[in-house]
């Protein structure tokens, strides 16, 4: 894939993970910061007698050998024809209104005609595995990846299945389409680039917006524990990680042995000439494609090059026996492998120690960039990374999303438990844990305003308000 063409992909992948998700107008609203308010009627729920009747993802002894990946494919194949665009338009718009505004018929009719397509959906999510073979190790940003437009389209459907289910009280059916939902966007993540990633956040996201809806539902059976039994962390970035991390070795291998092999005159010229080229090609920096534009980076890098390279344990003598364009490319390579580790460091720990020492290191990321461009001496290579610091905030934004329910799902208990009586603070929910705001490692502030129990995040300094959830519950008479 064009670097260019992948870089759009991933900001349109923030921006998919974030699409779809705006409040349903009947029982939301937002205050003059932003910050999403959903007014919610519960119906009190106790703990299931069997307390792990329910679950968001199969079973154990529900999986079956085999790749989800092949059955995913063929789910997206066997989507019905027609106007695609009108169809995707109808359904954004029913996902922001409320369950009881859908026009019920005209959505049944649609959820039919995917019937071929959910068949072998429901195949994909109980296979052990989902391997999609993407060769991202031997072709780079030349990699075909999978459709995933297709499946954040996919799970919109599902999200309006879910709906549909518990608008017409069949609960049991709800919670089988959401395990489909919630296994689909694991498994769309399944995927060593950063992008699977971000549009399995957006999957899980629409499917979190479906369990706050079903918890409003008369009579819905409480989700505690099947909200506490999902994956942590739901996405694991790691593997995705690891691929930015190392995608420019990826896509030129030539720099592997950068640092060990002596090349000739031509043979570092030819090199530079080449990535130069390439560079180019895929849309990094503004650089000018003739050979003259690779010999005039190299000189006015190699001052600063055989420096950098003396400073950090070479010999001046050894680096005047090395090739000027090797030198260049070295210093390039070794420059850009400590900026970029200074970020990708932060990515092994949890957000929450992570976030003030990614801040700084992409801080400073951003100042170098523009501080060496202004002296036209730009490192290219550090074009390749993407603004990684807002990927790993959206998947534990998800994780604060998921915990948010989850204490819901425990007022839902206590009031099951005391007459219909909302708690007067968390601390009096003792039946079950109730989880801290994985962003900041505090308890979710509650407290009860006229009646109602009111529990929502703190905002940080660094917070912005449309990122955080308020929530206002009221018992169901």
């Amino acid at each position: 894939m064009n670097r260019k063409y992948f870089c759009f992909f991933v900001i349109i992948a923030v921006m998919v993970s974030l699409a779809g998700i705006r409040p349903v107008p009947s029982n939301t609203s937002k205050d003059k910061e932003s910050i999403r308010v959903i007014e919610m009627t519960i119906t009190p729920a106790g703990e299931p007698t069997e307390a792990l009747k329910y679950k968001l993802m199969p079973s154990f002894i529900d999986q079956t050998p085999g790749n989800a990946a092949i059955f995913y494919l063929m789910a997206i194949e066997r989507q019905p024809h027609g106007d695609r665009k009108e169809l995707r338009d109808k359904i954004n718009d029913w996902l922001k209104i409320s369950v009881d505004e859908l026009p019920r018929q005209e959505s049944k009719n649609i959820i039919n005609s995917f019937s071929l397509a959910f068949r072998q959906l429901d195949r994909a999510v109980l296979c052990e595995q989902c391997d999609w073979q993407t060769p991202v190790r031997t072709e780079g940003f030349s990699a075909l990846i999978p459709p995933l437009s297709e499946f954040r389209h996919l799970g919109k459907v599902l999200a309006l299945q879910v709906r549909l289910q518990i608008a017409d009280g069949k609960y049991n059916e709800a919670i089988h389409t959401l395990q489909n939902g919630f296994t689909m966007a694991r498994h769309v993540a399944e995927n060593p680039i950063l992008i699977g990633d971000l549009v399995g956040i957006g999957i899980a996201t629409l499917m979190y917006r479906e369990v706050e809806q079903f918890i409003q539902a008369p009579d819905s059976p409480n989700l505690y524990w099947a909200l506490s039994a999902l994956p942590r962390p739901f996405i694991d970035m790691r593997r995705a990680m690891e691929c930015e991390r190392d995608i420019i070795l990826m896509e030129f291998p030539e720099l592997r042995d950068l640092e060990t092999k002596k090349l000739t005159q031509q043979q570092a010229s030819t090199l530079a000439n080449d990535m130069f080229s390439r560079l180019s090609e895929l849309g990094v920096g503004d650089m000018p494609n003739e050979q003259l534009g690779a010999a005039a980076w190299v000189m006015l890098q190699y001052h600063n090059a055989r420096a950098y390279l003396i400073e950090h344990g070479r010999s001046p003598d050894q680096v005047e026996a090395l090739p000027v364009a090797q030198v260049v490319l070295l210093y390039q390579l070794k420059e850009f492998i400590h900026i970029r580790d200074q970020i990708f460091k932060w990515f092994n720990v949890p957000y929450l120690q992570a976030k003030d020492g990614l801040k700084k290191a992409e801080d400073y990321f951003n100042q170098y960039v523009s501080k060496t461009r202004k002296k036209m001496t730009p490192n290219y290579f550090l074009d390749f990374l993407p603004a990684l610091g807002r990927a790993y905030y959206l998947m534990a934004r998800l994780e604060r999303n998921i915990d948010i329910l989850r204490c819901i799902e425990a007022v839902r208990m206590y009031a099951a438990d005391h007459n219909g009586q909302l708690p007067g603070s968390l601390d009096d929910i003792t039946k079950v844990p109730v989880p801290p705001d994985p962003l900041t490692g505090k308890m979710f502030s509650y407290k009860i305003v006229d009646g109602k129990a009111v529990i929502e995040s703190i905002l940080t300094p660094d917070d912005d308000p449309k990122d955080s959830s308020r929530y206002e519950l009221t018992v169901r008479k």
